[in-house]
């Protein structure tokens, strides 16, 4: 079992790079990174520190996954006091099975972040390795280099225990046998129904009914206090008209893009590392190394003999297309330095010593000025926007603190005011589906002394403000207003006891050993049979089926059941046929994802169970 889990911990790991993208609506976490607690231990893991800042890292770097992954929501329902907990509880469990990966020998070569750093989209401009945006994006994180590595490291590591652990569980012949039979199992079924549509046409209801349900639920009939809002909103959209790009600047953009373009032209890298303890023998074997180049010996024939890194000297020391800018500057530069067939100097660096030939080195695609013009004028209008965006919204908060009606701050900063539709506490539609707008309009300086809400953040680059313009008490509506609703919802109560006693005098029959197309045809209603029906999909109603499918399978056939659909129908059904799947009569490609499916969620079920007795196991101090 041991040497099973150590081979499947073999290959690639699976991760997640975090989202870096701060968005305007967290504006200000640059203080959670600030402050003498910051590098406080919070969390305690078998005697291995967690610090505030890595919490506090996390619950950022999750607050920007759930504004990005739901458009619309409000940054103010984003609660620390409630995300910090589920934040520690997943650091926790990285933690301890990071330790676990390390206890049994596991790690992450170099070359395998450098691939990963050259490869990911957030840090590449026009689809190329760019070190400046690199390292913008780990100050966005607030990371360094070493840190960033380490964050990644372990998702590697978690990822390849992960691996390891749900490759060691095994799915027999006689599983899959039962699944199939499970899973492609057919039914066959009849059934009638008892339309509650039918029904309601017979049903009468007196005034006197009416009357008398109003006065003994009148309380269900009150409205809850609403507000009509006026509301402006700023966002950066509203700005771009105001600013003005230079042709300069646009020239200015488009040179400095060409550059980076140039700069990130990937070129095809091979090296020799020298990476022994010992130093004499490093150099020893860099004098042998270089002698034979000297020689005519070939690079890749050299790096297959002498060179230290196993990932790859039998490749000949290829490390295929790179962009140097993925690797420490110093490597980087040499790279940049050398010409197609060169071999540099001997380069000292963390891991070693390092003889480079630049093998191959591929031309840039580029663009004419023309071309980016366009995109580059509309970047650098957003980018102006959103450099006067701060400013604008300190206007907008100062010209509506004491202003009578926000006509005059829409005029003075040329916005547009806009009205909302009525909307309780319980919010609306359009702006009053924010909760953080819905609080700044039933606040009390708001809702009953009449000023303008201060600045409200809606999301990125874009904020509102708000004013009353009507509070809507709470009352009772009108028997008139209300009637037809209580017409319609006795007119149904009645219908649906009429059908449910029809409904259940003809299950009862049904039970007695009745036929369901005879018995429906008797009382002249609609009845269908559905032959070999799968559990899922096809075109017979849902919620028949899966009644149908909740019957045991072993029952006595025909077995016979009712029930009330939620359309207030009776349906009235008898199971007759239940055929097993087979699982020899699968194709191929449908056998194998039913094998890979049981063995995704038996990997599922082995990891988690694994994962939850590590941190049962774990002694864990400080947790919120």
């Amino acid at each position: 079992m041991l040497q099973e889990f150590r081979d499947n911990l073999k290959g690639t790991a699976v991760f997640i790079v975090v989202l870096i993208s701060i968005p305007f609506a967290l504006v200000g976490i640059d203080q959670i990174f600030l402050g003498g607690s910051a590098g406080q231990s919070e969390l305690s893991v078998n005697g291995e520190d967690i610090t505030q800042l890595e919490v506090d890292r996390a619950l950022l770097r999750h607050k920007q996954q759930l504004l990005s992954q739901y458009e619309n929501l409000d940054p103010a329902v984003l609660d620390d006091e409630l995300l910090r907990k589920p934040v520690q509880l997943r650091l926790i469990r990285q933690k301890v099975m990071s330790q676990r990966a390390m206890e049994v020998g596991m790690g992450v070569g170099k070359t395998v972040f450098s691939d990963m750093l050259k490869n990911e989209s957030s840090f590449q401009i026009n689809g190329r390795f760019d070190r400046d945006a690199y390292e913008f994006a780990l100050r966005q994180m607030g990371h360094t280099q070493n840190s960033y590595y380490a964050a990644l490291k372990d998702s590697m590591l978690i990822s390849q225990t992960a691996s390891g652990v749900a490759g060691t569980g095994i799915v027999t012949q006689q599983e899959v046998k039962l699944t199939a039979e499970l899973i492609e199992q057919k039914r066959d079924y009849y059934y009638l129904t008892v339309p509650i549509a039918d029904l309601r046409k017979s049903v009468t209801i007196e005034e006197a009914q009416v009357e008398e349900y109003y006065q003994l639920h009148m309380s269900d009939f009150e409205t809850e206090e609403q507000v009509i809002i006026d509301y402006l909103e700023l966002a950066v959209d509203n700005l771009i008209a105001s600013v003005i790009v230079e042709e300069e600047m646009i020239r200015e953009q488009f040179d400095s893009e060409l550059d980076d373009l140039l700069d990130s032209a990937r070129s095809r890298v091979e090296h020799i590392l020298f990476a022994n303890e010992d130093a004499a023998i490093n150099a020893q074997r860099l004098g042998e190394v270089q002698s034979k180049l000297k020689e005519g010996a070939l690079f890749g024939d050299l790096a297959r003999n002498y060179s230290d890194d196993m990932g790859s000297a039998n490749l000949g020391g290829d490390l295929g297309f790179i962009d140097a800018a993925a690797f420490p500057q110093a490597f980087s530069d040499t790279v940049a330095s050398l010409e197609v067939g060169e071999v540099s100097a001997p380069l000292a660096t963390d891991s070693g010593i390092h003889l480079i030939h630049l093998a191959e080195k591929e031309s840039a695609d580029l663009p004419t000025y023309e071309q980016q013009r366009g995109r580059i004028r509309d970047l650098l209008e957003r980018q102006l926007a959103e450099q006067l965006l701060p400013e604008k919204i300190d206007q907008l908060r100062e010209l509506a603190y004491n202003a009578e009606s926000l006509s005059e701050v829409a005029g003075e900063m040329e916005l547009v005011v806009k009205t909302s539709a009525p909307f309780s506490r319980d919010g609306g539609e359009e702006i009053a589906a924010y909760p953080s707008v819905v609080s700044a309009a039933f606040d009390v300086e708001v809702a009953r002394e009449g000023h303008a809400s201060d600045v409200i953040e809606l999301g990125a680059n874009r904020v509102a403000i708000v004013k009353l313009r009507e509070l809507l008490p709470v009352r009772t509506l009108s028997l008139d207003t209300v009637r037809q609703e209580i017409m319609e919802s006795l007119t149904m109560r009645e219908a649906s006891l009429i059908v449910n006693k029809k409904g259940s005098d003809l299950l009862a029959q049904a039970l007695a050993g009745g036929n369901i197309e005879e018995l429906a045809k008797q009382q002249g209603l609609p009845w269908q049979v559905s032959i070999d029906t799968r559990r899922f999909g096809g075109i017979v109603d849902g919620a028949i089926r899966n009644q149908a499918f909740t019957l045991p399978a072993r029952s006595v056939l025909p077995r016979v059941t009712g029930f009330q659909s939620d359309s207030g129908d009776y349906i009235v059904l008898s199971l007759t046929r239940v055929t097993p799947g087979d699982l020899d009569k699968l194709a191929v490609v449908q056998r194998d994802n039913l094998l890979g499916s049981i063995r995704e969620n038996l990997g599922r079920r082995e990891f988690g169970s694994y994962e939850a007795s590590l941190v049962s196991d774990a002694d864990i101090e400080g947790l919120y």
